[in-house]
């Protein structure tokens, strides 16, 4: 049996700051259906107008057939396709100075299994070759399965580059599909690589988990920079009372990125009738104004589910805080 838990410790000092409770679903939710007939569009990753070559929203997300689409928008909730390619699955973008990294996977890239690779652009649109970045090689990056997959990737304050990622192959037979079964991390100083790897699983299944009683789902980081801590957000798939499979979204703290508390008030977004009926999956995280914005992607069924995009809002109580 495997066992693990997220940490229950933190200063309640801090913990108050980030009492992040009260989300509230857009009210035009889903804002994103999956194109060109597919029957599915996640893993939304967001570049804002500020961060942007043209100043507008950049949208990078994946398609049921494996194609990564970019959507670009005007106000982050009407979005137009501008490109798509394949092969590829679980975009994440990341700004470093003046250069756009897109880490995502795909099987095709090692002989050792689902991998995860990196291109970069300048403009958002012309992009490099992708480039090798984390194999499977681990014992329990193997398990069932070789993957490596779900990327996420920051910069810690002594300047390091810390990659995120899931690992492991737990099949869900009423889905016909797997999902993560383990969360690690590993570190480069430069974006590029080398990354050395963590070794060993931060968070991973625990029967006795109500919401990773089955895998550990994905993991997103950020790193806050008033308090010098890490702010994660974690989907964990499970079974349900009734035997169903499910994913939710938790908000956690930590302040090495290893040990992390769990909010007494989650899940913070959760399955419900409608388009988000059985599952609540990956998520990118951006502040507007005096608002957190959450775009997350939802799965309305199990085996023929429709999975679609939509928005949480949290209103900051303090929006002077520098946050992100």
């Amino acid at each position: 049996m495997i066992k693990g838990k997220v940490n229950k410790s933190f200063d309640r000092e801090i913990i108050e700051k980030f009492w992040w409770d009260k989300w509230e679903d857009f009210y035009k939710n889903p804002v994103i259906s999956p194109p060109y007939e597919n029957t599915v569009v996640g893993e939304p990753s967001i570049i804002l107008p500020s961060d942007s070559p043209d100043g507008k929203w950049h949208l990078f997300t994946v398609s049921g057939d494996t194609y990564i689409n970019h959507m670009v928008s005007s106000d982050g909730i009407n979005w137009e396709i501008t490109d798509r390619w394949k092969p590829g699955w679980n975009p994440f973008v990341f700004k470093e100075k003046d250069t756009f990294y897109m880490f995502h996977h795909g099987y095709w890239f090692s002989d050792k299994g689902c991998s995860i690779v990196m291109r970069y652009s300048k403009d958002l649109v012309n992009w490099s070759k992708d480039e090798l970045i984390l194999e499977p090689e681990l014992s329990w990056e193997k398990e069932e399965k070789p993957v490596v997959r779900n990327a996420c990737v920051l910069k810690l304050p002594d300047g390091k580059f810390r990659l995120y990622y899931a690992a492991g192959y737990g099949f869900l037979k009423e889905c016909e599909y797997s999902e993560p079964l383990y969360v690690s991390f590993a570190e480069s100083e430069d974006i590029k690589g080398p990354y050395k790897k963590f070794g060993q699983p931060i968070i991973f299944p625990n029967k006795k988990d109500k919401y990773r009683n089955f895998g550990a789902g994905g993991l997103k980081v950020y790193f806050e920079r008033k308090e010098k801590i890490l702010v994660g957000l974690n989907n964990g798939i499970y079974y349900d009372e009734e035997g169903k499979a499910r994913s939710s979204l938790h908000l956690l703290l930590s302040k090495d990125g290893i040990e992390w508390y769990e909010f007494p008030f989650n899940p913070i977004i959760y399955p419900e009738e409608g388009w988000k009926r059985a599952f609540v999956y990956q998520v990118d995280l951006k502040r507007v104004n005096n608002e957190l914005w959450l775009y997350y992607n939802a799965r309305d069924g199990w085996k023929d589910g429709v999975e679609r995009i939509g928005i949480s809002i949290y209103k900051l109580k303090d929006f002077q805080d520098p946050l992100f």
